[in-house]
């Protein structure tokens, strides 16, 4: 099996110690990742987010999906918030089909 190019978690810790804890693990950032979309957060957070996901493709790949599903909730609950009162929404096959295929293209 060919080995993937990027950090391992361990040289993560390691660089985020030698950097005097500037850098955030892993865990950190998917919590502050998961905290951006409902808060701003601070610089030095976000700059740590930033510099670590240079490294991290597994912490890109997180956010990727994360800000995939974010921008989904918000396109679809606009729809919802237009519909009249009473009235159920419903997919149809064709866009169901359609979201399924979009989910499937941003996982590669």
């Amino acid at each position: 099996m060919k080995k993937r190019p990027g950090m391992s978690a361990k040289a993560m810790l390691m660089m985020s110690k030698a950097m005097g804890g500037f850098m955030p693990t892993c865990r950190e950032v998917s919590q502050l990742t998961s905290r951006e979309f409902d808060e701003k957060l601070l610089f030095r957070q976000r700059l740590g987010i930033r510099l670590h996901l240079i490294f991290c493709k597994w912490c890109r790949l997180y956010r990727n999906q994360l800000q995939f599903i974010d921008n989904f909730l918000r396109r679809y609950s606009a729809d919802v918030e237009k519909a009249p009162i009473g009235i159920e929404i419903s997919l149809s096959d064709e866009t169901r089909d359609r979201f399924k295929r979009a989910i499937k293209d941003n996982s590669k």
